[in-house]
């Protein structure tokens, strides 16, 4: 018989944070920019994928810790799959801010592949901080400072935290 529940043993997750990124919760659903980490902009996902006719397709992917770390890659080679099918030729991207596909190396190699065989290509240490959705321009942070890049279809993850009750406490380290 299961125990019941008391007030103590519920799990807060993880909080999105869409407005960390300049501009981006003004142009969700539109301007091509897109996120299946709101679930109403799904359809919107799918339609970008199935009327791009070419152009640039972003993909990003925020600073860890974000929910399901595979879920960044699935929108891209799902939109790819769909550009093959249609026999669209695009340039799909990957931005990640990490520094590898995956953060476990053997899952890292065998990613490194399979977004080669989409001919996708990655670009990492390249964290999204801003959107122009109006002129379809997405700014990244690097190492050697920022690079604004063009799109036709942007898939946004946005960065993700604990939730302000517990950031905000004493319970929480330099990290938050």
């Amino acid at each position: 018989m299961a125990r019941p529940r008391t007030k103590w043993q519920h799990a807060l997750g993880l909080q999105i944070d869409w407005d960390a990124i300049e501009g981006l919760p003004e142009t969700l659903g539109k301007n091509g920019v897109t996120s299946n980490y709101r679930y109403d902009l799904a359809p919107y996902t799918h339609e970008l994928a199935r009327s791009l006719s070419g152009g640039d397709a972003l993909f990003t992917q925020p600073a860890m810790p974000i929910k399901c770390a595979g879920a960044p890659q699935k929108a891209l080679y799902l939109t790819a799959d769909t550009l093959r099918k249609r026999g669209v030729s695009a340039n799909v991207a990957f931005y990640n801010q990490g520094g590898a596909m995956f953060g476990v190396p053997a899952y890292a190699r065998a990613l490194d592949k399979i977004i080669a065989g989409y001919g996708a290509t990655p670009y990492f240490k390249h964290n999204l901080v801003a959107v122009d959705g109006k002129s379809q321009k997405a700014t990244f942070e690097t190492e050697d400072g920022r690079v604004t890049r063009s799109f036709d279809m942007l898939h946004v993850v946005p960065p993700q935290s604990a939730p302000d009750v517990i950031k905000n406490s004493p319970l929480t380290g330099e990290a938050g």
